[in-house]
């Protein structure tokens, strides 16, 4: 058993200070799993009438009901629902994940609407789509067995520095491919992410039935000039076109008794035609594509260079003001999402400091989301605040700059200011507790450095304010056992 003895005054500013680490730890450990989010995408950016298509609606955390898919209905039929869930334990954090699929099929074309679906208290981001007609076939491309097809999503062949190119690529086969390996886009001084993974489907093109294998990337140019897109390039082996036989005729050598067994020829139609095809070779590439980059406008920012469609800025003290108290700690995240914009390329925001406040950043959680047509750029940064004193504190507000990538001028976005009142906390006070004095018997005050038997004296004197540190480290591991089941109850 530890016991402290001495100065009460400097007992209470340890105790205190041990108080004070251990509730920010407990605290940080219990608010770093409490984020949750939901997210909604869909499997390609491009959709043609009476196609069939995924909308997939991810949720941070398990246990959660099916959403509310009756909103659909208006624009789209619903075919079909599936769920999954993942779990994940990364450095001893545990993070879980719940993901619905959506079959979905467009009732009509031109632009359609995926609203808002509530999830328990949160809503998934809307979705905008447009429907088309399928495209015709190139002239190069009819009759051809197997052909790519590429295409970005921009209206004029033009785009700022840094800014998102959504690029399509597209290999459509009539035939069976026996092997091949399709090359990714390559351009230079440009960053390029796949959104998704590969897609496959069936078409109708001119009345003909085609396969599709189609990807999707982000570019991000990062040098202003002409930025060039080189061709795409296939390398494989095509089945060869199915043997073409008179009806009534059959292979060669087949005994009569067998084609009797199995009612006809057991080869024909079968493809046992093409179980010893090695196909034919075939090379093929698409057109190049070239895009003019602008460069980085004159602003009045001289902050980070953010081009985006859209950014925002929340702030977790907006859904719950928090009660400050001196000596306890106060968590707040602050979620930068960007538009078009990769998460790395996010900046750290820059956080002043507050007078009479010990201020805790933590490391920006960073994750780069898609809804098929658009990358998210999403940025957690969580800051713990403790309030050392009572009164009223003023948090400043915060700014960031960014570049409408849509409109072509400057936004700024905001966090306005915060003013609240510190309550004096527990053990502590607004104003500082006196220095206690030692006198003697007669009132006199004693000498500042006592011998040996009067501090033993004193010792004695001040047993009854002996402390048991083991009580202490028993009481704190018990609030950390309770914030720890605290948090894995919430991810069940």
């Amino acid at each position: 058993m530890f016991s402290l003895f001495g100065n009460p005054m400097k007992y209470s500013r340890d105790t205190i200070w041990y108080s004070q680490s251990l509730a920010i730890f407990v605290f940080l450990l219990v608010t770093s799993s409490s984020f949750a989010s939901v997210q909604a995408m869909l499997d390609r950016s491009t959709i043609y009438e009476r196609e069939v298509f995924t909308l997939t609606i991810t949720s941070d955390g398990a246990g959660r009901d099916m959403p509310d898919l009756s909103l659909l209905e208006k624009d789209f039929q619903i075919l079909g629902t599936g769920s999954s869930q993942q779990m994940q334990v990364i450095n001893g954090a545990v993070t879980s994940s719940k993901s619905w699929n959506i079959q979905l099929q467009p009732k009509s074309s031109g632009q359609l609407h995926i609203p808002s679906l509530r999830i328990g208290k949160e809503l998934t981001n809307p979705i905008q789509i447009m429907v088309t007609a399928p495209p015709e076939i190139s002239e190069s491309s009819k009759g051809q067995p197997v052909f790519i097809e590429v295409e970005t999503a921009l209206k004029n062949q033009q785009v700022y520095l840094q800014q998102q190119i959504l690029y399509t690529v597209r290999l459509v086969f009539e035939r069976p491919l026996l092997d091949g390996s399709l090359s990714a886009p390559a351009p230079e001084n440009a960053m390029v992410e796949q959104i998704g993974e590969d897609r496959q489907r069936s078409i109708n093109r001119g009345g003909r039935s085609y396969k599709v294998i189609e990807r999707t990337y982000a570019i991000f140019p990062e040098k202003s000039g002409q930025l060039v897109i080189p061709p795409i390039r296939f390398s494989g082996r095509v089945a060869s076109p199915p043997a073409r036989r008179q009806p009534g005729s059959t292979m060669p050598g087949i005994d009569p008794r067998m084609k009797r067994f199995f009612g006809g020829d057991p080869f024909s139609g079968s493809g046992f035609d093409s179980f010893f095809d090695r196909g034919k070779p075939l090379t093929l590439q698409s057109k190049a594509i070239a895009i003019e980059v602008l460069p980085r406008p004159q602003t009045n920012s001289t902050g980070s260079w953010l081009p985006a469609a859209g950014l925002d800025l929340q702030d977790s003290w907006a859904q719950q003001p928090p009660e400050f108290k001196a000596g306890e700690p106060v968590s707040r995240t602050i979620t930068i999402t960007a538009k078009g914009l990769l998460a790395t390329l996010l900046p750290k925001l820059e956080i002043a400091d507050v007078d009479g406040v010990s201020i805790y950043p933590e490391q920006p959680v960073n994750e780069t989301r898609t809804d098929g047509s658009w990358v998210y750029g999403i940025s957690k940064q969580s800051i713990s605040y403790m309030p050392t004193k009572a009164g009223t504190l003023e948090f400043p507000e915060l700014q960031l700059s960014w570049w409408d990538t849509e409109a072509g001028v400057e936004r700024t976005a905001v966090i306005p200011k915060w003013t609240v009142e510190v309550l004096p906390g527990k053990g502590l006070s607004s104003e500082p507790a006196a220095q206690p004095v030692a006198r003697d018997e007669s009132g006199t005050e004693a000498n500042e450095k006592p011998d040996t038997a009067e501090m033993q004296s004193e010792a004695e004197s001040t047993s009854g304010q002996k402390v048991s540190w083991s009580g202490k480290i028993q009481e704190y591991g018990l609030v950390l056992l309770l914030s720890v089941i605290a948090v894995a109850m919430s991810l069940y």
